[in-house]
């Protein structure tokens, strides 16, 4: 979390891969630290004991079915995804989500 002030300016949340379900979950999860000031945030995933090439297929396949998936920007990176989600405070509002992949094989 990166803070100014009382404001949070940035959050991330670190996961390992356990699959698309613990994935979408952890969305889920992110989204719900957010608040409608919030405009930015990570999820870092780390990838151990499956292919990576593996998790690169599933996340934009697991991300577009989440319930406050907005839309997809075009990608940075083979290992760096970026989606827009509709903040769960306030549907009006969006939140800039980057989804990064780290491989720990």
């Amino acid at each position: 979390m990166v803070k100014a002030g009382n404001d949070i300016l940035f959050i991330a949340e670190c996961k390992k891969w356990k699959g698309a379900q613990v994935y979408s979950q952890a969305i889920t999860q992110l989204l719900g630290y957010l608040n409608w000031r919030n405009r930015k945030a990570a999820l870092l995933i780390f990838v151990t004991g499956t292919k990576v090439s593996t998790v690169l297929n599933e996340i934009p396949a697991t991300t577009v079915k989440h319930s406050y998936y907005s839309k997809t920007p075009p990608q940075q990176s083979p290992s760096w995804f970026k989606f827009k989600f509709k903040n769960p405070q306030d549907e009006s509002l969006t939140i800039d989500l980057s989804v990064l992949v780290f491989n720990f094989q």
